[in-house]
C-alpha cells in the first residue's frame, strides 16, 4: 500500500474534483421512523459511498440534470429514510471507489457491486442483493463461429473492467492464464477496443453493454453472442478499514433496516417503479 505525501495528495485532489450526484438527508422526524426494534443512533452519521458512474440501465442511471435514478437510487434513499443515516452518493469508476475502500479513506463504502470472497476481506456487506444482472459475452459481428464456451475463449483476447469479477469459472481461467484479458477503466473504452478490432470478446453487464451499443449506434459491428457468463447480484457495503462511529450499532441498524424493507417487498416494489423485475431467490440473500 503506497502512503507517500504524494499519493495522498493525489487521492485528496481526486477526492475534491468529484461531483456528488445527490444528498440525502434525514430530519427528526426520519430519525424517529426507525422503529420495529431497529437500534436507535444518538447521533446524526453521514456515510459517502461511491457507485460506478459508468454503469447505465436499469438499475441506475444518469439524467440530462446530472443526478441518478433508479430502483437501486430509490432503495438506497429508501435506507436512509427509514434507517436515520444520511447517505451522500459518490459517481466514480469502480476502480477508484475500491482502491478507497481498501484504504478505508475519503469514502465509507459503496453500493452496485459485486460480492466475493476477496472483496469480503475488505468490506462489509449488506443482504438482500439490490438488484441482479447478467454478464455476458459481445463480440465483432465480422467474427466468425462465436464462442459457445469458456474453453472456446483459449487464444483470445477478452476485454473487461478493471476489477470486475465475471464469474468463478471466467476469474479462475485467467488466474491461470487459460484467457487473455485486458483491463481497461470504463465500459466506453470496452466497447471502443472491440469495435476496433483490438480485442476479440468484451465480458460485460448485459444491460451496460446494449445501452452503450444502441447509443452509439453500433448494433450492426457489435454484437451479442449465446455465451452467458453468470448471472450476478450487486449489493451495499461499508469499508472495513473506514473510521465510522460506533460501527457496530449502525451496522445493525442498517442490516436490520433492509430486513424491514425486505419484508414490505419494497425491493420489488422499486423495481417495479422503474418497469424492471426483482428475483426473490436464493441469489442475492446471501454470498
Amino acid at each position: 500500500m503506497l502512503k507517500s505525501a504524494a499519493y495522498r495528495l493525489l487521492l485528496v485532489g481526486i477526492y475534491a474534483s468529484l461531483p456528488f450526484s445527490s444528498s440525502i438527508a434525514c430530519g427528526d422526524d426520519q430519525q424517529g421512523s426507525a422503529s420495529n426494534g431497529i437500534p436507535q443512533l444518538q447521533d446524526q452519521v453521514v456515510l459517502k459511498l461511491g457507485h460506478n458512474n459508468s454503469l447505465g440501465m436499469p438499475l441506475r442511471w444518469q439524467q440530462a440534470n446530472g443526478k441518478y435514478t433508479g430502483p437501486m437510487i430509490d432503495i438506497m434513499e429508501e435506507i436512509s429514510r427509514r434507517s436515520g443515516v444520511k447517505l451522500e452518493f459518490v459517481p466514480m469508476p469502480f476502480a477508484r471507489t475500491w482502491e478507497m475502500v481498501k484504504q478505508g479513506r475519503f469514502i465509507e463504502g459503496g453500493f452496485g457491486n459485486y460480492y466475493t470472497e476477496d472483496r469480503a476481506e475488505y468490506a462489509t456487506y449488506f443482504f438482500p442483493a439490490l438488484g441482479f444482472f447478467y454478464n455476458r459475452l459481445y463480440t465483432h459481428a465480422e467474427v466468425g463461429n462465436p464462442v459457445a464456451t469458456l474453453d472456446g475463449l483459449k487464444g483470445k483476447s477478452v476485454v473487461k473492467l478493471i476489477g470486475h469479477s465475471i464469474s468463478r469459472e471466467f476469474d479462475a481461467a485467467v488466474k491461470h492464464k487459460s484467457i487473455e484479458v485486458i483491463e481497461v477503466s470504463s465500459y466506453d473504452s470496452m466497447l471502443e477496443m472491440l469495435q476496433r478490432g483490438r480485442a476479440h470478446y468484451a465480458a460485460a453487464p448485459q444491460f451496460v453493454f446494449d445501452t452503450l451499443i444502441r447509443d452509439n449506434s453500433y448494433e450492426e459491428t457489435v454484437v451479442k453472442t449465446n455465451l452467458l457468463l453468470s448471472e450476478r447480484a450487486t449489493y451495499f457495503y461499508l469499508s472495513k478499514q473506514a473510521q465510522i462511529p460506533d460501527r457496530d450499532r449502525l451496522i445493525e441498524t442498517l442490516q436490520r433496516t433492509m430486513r424491514e424493507m425486505e419484508r414490505d417487498r419494497y425491493f420489488e416494489k422499486a423495481h417495479e417503479k422503474f418497469g424492471t423485475s426483482y428475483k426473490r431467490s436464493d441469489l442475492g440473500r446471501h454470498p
